[in-house]
């Protein structure tokens, strides 16, 4: 007698795909699970917010820079009702406007002012920056405000570099240092995570800098936040982006003080270079970020001028985060006092 034989290549077929059909579901209902276990403790899908309806895009890309200003003339808001509308206007030359005639230039010597949206003046129009302050107050400069929202030290470098490298030769260079460029210069997840989330302004990617194993600086080009497939649907899916980016990056983060302080250190050494006496403005800085700063700058002969006050809530634009006119002001009565005729 023979046994049976073996089974029937159909048969073998149906157990297969039924396997894998319940392989699937399993899979399936095990992510939707996980799916609803994330949101019910907080997690969310990936969500794009766009920057103030109220703003006109004041930024165009750029290669290396990761955004630059964006030349025209804009009045726009209030930021609050019953405030005063914001007016800004930024040159063809992509600098913003920090004297009534703009084509004055030449009558004074030149100061340039690098920095972020507190040395640009967001939120305040352009007879309220520092900058045009410094201006009036000093008729014997002539002050260039190339501040520009959401930069770091290291853009600052890159830009002062192209300012230099087209001709320009300031006899000053001040540059508004705020705590906020630390993360900036090294590329902090969560300030890429933040630039990736906000839209609207073209701010985006951002180069940055780290440290190299000889202890130079390894300049790296703009770099996007990761954009995953189906993150816009599954807070897995964001939550698996963000925890690699931020394992990827890890070590960024602990590097940024020493990162700025290099930075700063060749932004002297290129103004040195051109002619150019260089300082650091204090704007708003906390004792710990002084202490990682300041020492540092004065050990190597780089002028300080400390203009540092703390922002409470009085001192911000209503309806918006930024300083207003008050405290840029205070600021340029400090700087035309620290710079010598």
């Amino acid at each position: 007698m023979t046994g049976p034989g073996p089974p029937a290549r159909g048969s073998v077929v149906k157990r297969l795909a039924l396997l894998a059909t319940v392989s699937a579901a399993s899979m399936l209902l095990a992510l939707v699970a996980l799916e609803g276990g994330l949101r019910a403790a907080g997690y969310r899908p990936w969500r794009q917010i766009r920057t103030n309806p109220l703003e006109p895009v004041l930024h165009d890309p750029d290669a290396e820079l990761g955004w630059v200003l964006r030349p025209g003339h804009w009045r726009y808001g209030p930021y609050a009702p019953g405030a005063t509308p914001v007016e800004v206007t930024i040159l063809p030359d992509r600098r913003r406007r920090t004297r009534p005639n703009p084509d004055l230039s030449g009558r004074g010597a030149p100061v340039l002012l690098l920095g972020c949206s507190f040395t640009f003046g967001w939120a305040v129009s352009d007879d309220e920056t520092w900058a045009w302050g410094l201006q009036a107050l000093r008729p014997d400069l002539a002050v260039e405000n190339r501040g520009t929202g959401a930069y770091g030290t290291f853009q600052a470098l890159l830009l002062l570099e192209r300012v230099l490298a087209s001709g320009e030769r300031p006899a000053r260079v001040l540059y508004g240092f705020i705590p906020q460029h630390g993360a900036r210069n090294v590329g902090d997840p969560s300030w890429l995570k933040a630039l990736g989330i906000l839209s609207g302004q073209n701010i985006t990617g951002p180069p940055y800098t780290t440290l190299a194993a000889d202890g130079g600086l390894i300049r790296h080009p703009p770099e996007p936040y990761p954009a995953w497939p189906l993150r816009a649907h599954s807070a897995a899916m964001t939550l698996l982006q963000d925890t690699s980016y931020a394992f990827a990056a890890r070590d960024r983060a602990r590097t940024s003080d020493e990162v700025t302080r290099r930075l700063v250190a060749e932004m002297a050494e290129r103004s040195r270079a051109a002619g150019a006496r260089f300082s650091v403005v204090l704007l708003s800085v906390g004792a710990r970020e002084r202490e990682a700063i300041v020492p540092f700058a004065r050990a190597r002969g780089i002028d300080v001028i400390d203009c540092d006050r703390p922002l409470g809530l009085s001192d911000r634009v209503p309806g918006e985060l930024h300083p207003n006119a008050r405290v840029h002001a205070a600021w340029a009565e400090c700087v035309a006092g620290a710079l010598a005729p």
